[in-house]
């Protein structure tokens, strides 16, 4: 969804991330997201936003994409293919969540994880959920 989402003028910079989704390559160290989930339902309608960096710095993507529905959200990094050349596989990406209005909630049932993209296993996660209800007179 994130290389759908970039402009048109710029999608061709981005052959590497391309072939990631279409081939069957060896993982090169990017392959991650930042999933979170909130308590509660229905915070946000769908929503796509793209956050562009606008200095160059080592093993940080150009793009950050930030894809949320009801209360869950993911942030993914895009790295053009200029972003490769200056690419270390020894030094961590660098690679920052996207503050949210609901991150300041002081909860244990907020998850907030790193996701690795690369592997083929379903993986199945217990949320803890916590419902509560009240009386209306």
């Amino acid at each position: 969804m994130a290389l759908a989402v970039l402009p048109k003028n710029e999608y061709d910079n981005y052959k590497i991330m391309q072939r990631l989704l279409k081939e069957d390559l060896e993982p090169i160290g990017i392959e991650q997201a930042i999933f979170t989930c909130y308590p509660g339902t229905n915070l946000y309608d769908l929503t796509v936003l793209g956050y562009k960096r606008t200095i160059s710095v080592v093993n940080y993507p150009t793009y950050v994409f930030f894809i949320v529905f009801g209360n869950v959200s993911m942030q993914i990094g895009l790295f053009s293919d200029r972003d490769f050349s200056g690419f270390n596989k020894e030094m961590p990406i660098q690679f920052v969540a996207i503050p949210t209005p609901f991150d300041s909630i002081g909860t244990e049932f907020k998850t907030c994880q790193l996701v690795n993209l690369t592997s083929k296993v379903r993986r199945n996660s217990k949320i803890m959920m916590s419902f509560h209800a009240e009386q209306k007179d």
